[in-house]
């Protein structure tokens, strides 16, 4: 007689269960660490084409153009974390306001992501004039 098995044992479920999960437990950390350099190689580079991108409006439209935070899309305020806004500043006065032309936004991070900005007199925008500096 020949049988032919088509299911398995509780002992073989058990052993591939237990494989798998000490499997899991050592890639986990790799993953965990992975991620986390992945996200915050995308905020890097969403800021560093934010500015890139503030300095070409700046030479494209002849015009003095403001990088700066904003948590609502509408004003400089906030933490630059939550999101940015560049605009053309006809008056130079740092401010979303008046005759000055929106440009673009720039989305929220992730929040467990934190940007720290150091400028001079800690000032918390970033202006590029026509000539790109």
């Amino acid at each position: 007689m020949n049988k032919l098995s088509l299911g398995i044992t509780l002992i073989e479920l058990l052993i591939s269960i237990g494989i798998f999960s000490i499997s899991m437990m050592l890639v986990m950390p790799s993953l965990n660490n992975f991620t986390a350099k992945n996200r915050i190689s995308t905020n890097v580079t969403t800021l560093a084409r934010a500015i890139q991108m503030a300095r070409q409006s700046a030479v494209i439209f002849n015009k003095v153009t403001t990088l700066c935070r904003s948590n609502d899309h509408q004003h400089c305020q906030g933490k630059w974390q939550e999101g940015m806004i560049l605009f053309i500043d006809h008056n130079q006065d740092h401010i979303f306001n008046g005759d000055d032309i929106f440009l673009t936004k720039f989305e929220k991070f992730p929040d467990e992501d934190t940007i720290y900005w150091r400028a001079f007199q800690n000032k918390q925008y970033l202006q590029m004039s026509p000539l790109g500096y």
